[in-house]
């Protein structure tokens, strides 16, 4: 008996321990996945597109360049010296403001010239009109009198414009863009003294290769264009396609495209700024979908499983899970893939850093300046 006790109490004693031990271990586990949620500051980012549609939707991604829609290089069309200068860059503008001024006294003194000079034309030519009729003077010597009187109105007009080109005005309401000049510098005609661009009327300009052109113009009855800034990839602003040309550029073997960007006074979006133009196609062709080829990988425990990830964003934060969706794919066009089953319209999709990726990751979104 006391045998069998002593039995029963080693045996009780290294049940504990091994509750003890597992429980451990759990506690372990629980620490290593806690530490294992990245911090925001070191979420892997990663491109996305989201899935438009019903039907199949082919997509095109360019780089493209912001730009003031209505812009001017201002200047003045008579020489002389800079005497006020009213602006600074960066200033807002109305049309009609007097933005720069040239000294204005020896253009002053042609206007009063000029019109002494008409003044005494025209007293001659008055004259002549009586002696006409009299007989006194011949029809020549009529007509030579008046042609006097209307060379000195045209200087007279030519004067008083030289004077008003001594004031440079904003041609429309706007912003200085920058400022090529400083008072009292001589001016001559046609210098670039400012440039003034309208901020609310903005485009953005691309650049399509050759392979591309033929068919986005097939197309272009069905584009839809989007824009992003680097700052906040997630929000698009609409475009509106306007023209591209015929022509390619001989050096860089492309063909420039013009978008209007439709923008408001809220947004955030500038001339100069670097944008992520998406082109979609609108048209369909059948019940699928078309995303870049970049966002289909190989599954890794079964190479022969086409996979994409898909991205969930976490409640009031900027973080995303992903998720591993399995797809079956059609043809491929360029760099572009039809995607036949497996994902539906409005899903976010990883299309760079796939191959980074574990099921159940955090990421963020790419921020630009992050690869």
């Amino acid at each position: 008996m006391p045998i069998h006790g002593i039995s029963m109490s080693i045996f009780a004693k290294v049940t504990v321990y091994l509750s003890l031990f597992a429980s451990l271990v759990l506690l372990t586990a629980c620490g290593e996945q806690a530490s294992d949620i990245p911090a925001e500051a070191t979420l892997r980012p990663v491109k996305s597109v989201v899935v438009n549609g019903t039907g199949s939707s082919k997509q095109w991604h360019f780089p493209g360049k912001v730009r003031a829609f209505e812009k001017v290089d201002l200047s003045f069309q008579v020489s002389g010296q800079l005497t006020k200068l009213n602006v600074l860059s960066g200033q807002e503008v109305k049309a009609g403001d007097i933005l720069a001024e040239l000294d204005q006294r020896n253009f002053a003194s042609d206007v009063k010239a000029a019109q002494a000079e008409l003044d005494r034309a025209s007293a001659e030519f008055n004259r002549m009109g009586p002696l006409l009729e009299k007989r006194l003077v011949s029809q020549s010597e009529f007509d030579q009198k008046r042609a006097q009187r209307d060379i000195a109105e045209a200087r007279l007009e030519q004067a008083k414009k030289a004077l008003d080109d001594t004031q440079l005005k904003a041609p429309f309401d706007g912003v200085i863009a920058n400022r090529s000049v400083e008072n009292f510098e001589d001016i001559t005609a046609k210098q670039t003294i400012m440039s003034l661009q309208n901020p609310e009327a903005l485009e953005v300009i691309i650049n399509i290769p050759e392979n591309r052109i033929v068919e986005l113009d097939a197309e272009r009855d069905f584009i839809q264009s989007f824009a992003s800034t680097t700052a906040d990839p997630s929000k698009q602003y609409a475009l509106d396609l306007r023209e591209y040309s015929t022509e390619v550029d001989p050096a860089t073997q492309t063909y420039e495209a013009i978008l209007n960007l439709i923008a408001t006074e809220e947004d955030r979006i500038f001339s100069g700024m670097s944008v992520d133009v998406l082109l979609t196609s609108t048209r369909k062709q059948s019940d699928t979908f078309w995303l870049p080829a970049s966002a289909v990988i190989a599954d890794r425990e079964n190479i022969e499983t086409k996979i994409v990830w898909v991205l969930s964003q976490q409640a009031a934060s900027e973080q995303y899970q992903v998720s591993k969706r399995e797809i079956t794919i059609g043809k491929l066009e360029n760099e572009n893939i039809e995607i036949l089953t497996g994902i539906n319209s409005g899903e976010r999709i990883v299309t760079a850093g796939s191959h980074y990726l574990r099921n159940g990751d955090l990421v963020k979104l790419y921020q630009g300046e992050d690869f």
